[in-house]
């Protein structure tokens, strides 16, 4: 990005932080108005997505937690109304950053039951993810599965890694308007039914159920199970399988939005079966033995095509900013997506910290009649993961990235469009 793509802010008029992105016309390389509520920022739209406001410090002191305090009120609403929110030049380390957040939002969201391995670094903060470098994680919401996720996500980059490693984010909600347009049958079964996620604790995952609730005992993993309105079964001795029917269908209650959340990407085999090349686990023998797994609320699978559509239109509309050191990134898990993509440089170090939480059944479309999960369990268990037909995908469209082709899993794609600052 040039430096024309941050054009000093000036005071001629002012910004009006309760409301979403201005008319689409007027939406990109738009440089918001300098005002009290971002004073000493130059603060832009970025030009690949309407939804990322970028700050960059134009003086010293940004960074304090005095600024943070002042500007608590402008940076929650532009979270909430545009979705993610790109610091630079703030000098914050990582003890200043845990403080920011505190200001911004004080509630914090224990780490436990997450996808992938973390590490605690301090207090509130833990490493992003410890899957290995060279896995390319799909765009998600983080901890969609839970009947209350986080609801905001902070990010902040100690050690960089050059060229890679980025975080692509993308938009819930113009992922939500192309499916009303595209799909409306399937969004309105899955408004109807919501959506059902499957996880199971055995050999074929990469973390045992004691790692992933940290503790070793039945008893606590199912009182946990229980306050998080799981089902669960224990099958064969020490494997523990859960099932986690959610909405699948949001309304944003800003702009009124349809949210399409399940996380798609990451519940499917052809993730699990990367995974599994990359770690050097076996491959599951059928469908209801893989890790993660994801179904229409009543147990009916999800159209193939209908994913792959997914994949495609996450991929043509995420943007990725190159990290460098002291940089972070806050985003609204209600209305972005995020990922990662690989990296070469295995002293990266990017930081994690959760807050605040959704109530997915406040936020969803409709009441979702009573159904029984553990019918999932009945899966097709004759049908091994490798057997399973390829998807072919849609040519993403304009504005991704270039010489482009359907990669044999429907999720394992090239960087999303990686900005510049």
């Amino acid at each position: 990005m040039t430096r024309m793509d941050w054009p000093m802010a000036t005071s001629s008029s002012r910004w009006d932080s309760a409301r979403r992105c201005p008319p689409r016309s007027r939406r990109h390389n738009m440089a918001m108005p300098q005002t009290p509520m971002f004073a000493d920022t130059g603060a832009t739209l970025c030009s690949e997505g309407d939804f990322l406001l970028l700050l960059r410090a134009q003086r010293p002191g940004c960074g304090s937690l005095d600024w943070f305090r002042e500007h608590r009120r402008a940076v929650r609403s532009a979270l909430d109304n545009y979705g993610a929110v790109f610091f630079r030049g703030f000098e914050t380390d990582t003890r200043q950053f845990q403080d920011a957040l505190d200001i911004l939002e004080p509630e914090h969201f224990e780490m436990i039951d997450v996808v992938t391995p973390r590490s605690h670094v301090r207090e509130t903060l833990y490493t992003s993810t410890q899957a290995h470098p060279e896995i390319r994680i799909a765009q998600h919401q983080e901890m969609a599965y839970h009947v209350r996720p986080p609801w905001y996500l902070g990010f902040y980059c100690e050690v960089p890694s050059e060229g890679d490693g980025f975080t692509p984010v993308n938009d819930l909600r113009r992922l939500g308007r192309s499916a009303r347009r595209l799909y409306p049958s399937v969004l309105d079964r899955f408004i109807e039914l919501g959506v059902s996620y499957v996880r199971n604790f055995n050999k074929y995952s990469f973390k045992s159920w004691q790692t992933c609730w940290e503790t070793t005992s039945r008893a606590e993993v199912e009182a946990k199970l229980r306050n998080d309105n799981t089902e669960f079964e224990w099958v064969d001795g020490d494997w523990l399988r859960t099932f986690q029917r959610r909405p699948a269908v949001l309304r944003d209650p800003v702009s009124k939005a349809e949210i399409l959340y399940p996380s798609f990407g990451i519940f499917h085999h052809t993730f699990l079966e990367h995974i599994a090349e990359k770690m050097g686990l076996p491959p599951p023998p059928s469908e209801a033995e893989q890790a993660l797994a994801c179904y229409f609320g009543d147990g009916s699978p999800i159209p193939e095509d209908f994913r792959a559509w997914v994949h495609g239109e996450v991929l043509a509309t995420s943007v990725s900013i190159p990290w460098q050191s002291g940089d972070f990134l806050l985003m609204s898990n209600l209305i972005t997506g995020h990922g990662r993509t690989p990296y070469s440089n295995l002293k990266r170090a990017l930081h994690a910290s959760f807050r605040g939480r959704l109530d997915l059944r406040a936020l969803a479309l409709a009441a979702m009649p009573a159904l029984l999960c553990a019918r999932i369990a009945r899966l097709r268990s004759s049908v091994r993961p490798s057997c399973r037909k390829k998807i072919r995908l849609p040519t993403p469209h304009s504005g991704a990235v270039r010489n482009w082709s359907p990669p044999a899993a429907p999720w394992l794609t090239p960087s999303a469009r990686a900005v510049p600052m």
